[in-house]
Formats: C-alpha cells, sequence, structure tokens
C-alpha cells in the first residue's frame, strides 16, 4: 500500500514538473528586401572585384539589374562566364 501511494506521489510531482512547455510563435521576421534593394546588392557584387560564386546571380536577379540600368550586359556577361 505504501508503494502505491509512493509512486502516485511521484507520479503527480513528476507530471507537474514537466508539463509541456507550450509553442512560441517564431520571432518576428524581418520583411523580405524588395526588388530595388535585391537588385542593388547584386550588382554591387557583380561591379565589384571580388569572388562571384557560380549560381549566386538567377535569371530573375540579372533582368532586375539590367532594368534598373545597375550594370551593362557585358560586363554581367563576362562576369558571369568565368
Amino acid at each position: 500500500m505504501e508503494r502505491a501511494a509512493q509512486r502516485d506521489a511521484l507520479a503527480v510531482a513528476a507530471s507537474a514538473n514537466s508539463k509541456k512547455a507550450k509553442r512560441q510563435r517564431k520571432a518576428a521576421q524581418k520583411p523580405m528586401p524588395s526588388d530595388d534593394e535585391k537588385a542593388a546588392f547584386y550588382a554591387a557584387k557583380v561591379n565589384s572585384a571580388e569572388y562571384l560564386p557560380p549560381g549566386m546571380i538567377t535569371s530573375s536577379i540579372c533582368g532586375l539589374m539590367l532594368a534598373r540600368g545597375l550594370v551593362t550586359p557585358e560586363h554581367l556577361q563576362q562576369r558571369l562566364e568565368r
């Protein structure tokens, strides 16, 4: 009888201590960059002398940079061929 009472008391104490934490919402995320911000960021990479990894500049980013006149088609082609 005492063992059963002790076991029950331990079970109650364990369940009180190990209540599941409520799920927390994701932290407020920063807004996504605008097309102008993306184009300016990647144009700075293309116009610099730093390493440009293959696949970093997508066709949509190319279109954004060219439409805004941030890079020339010749310079962009030269940088993407490397």
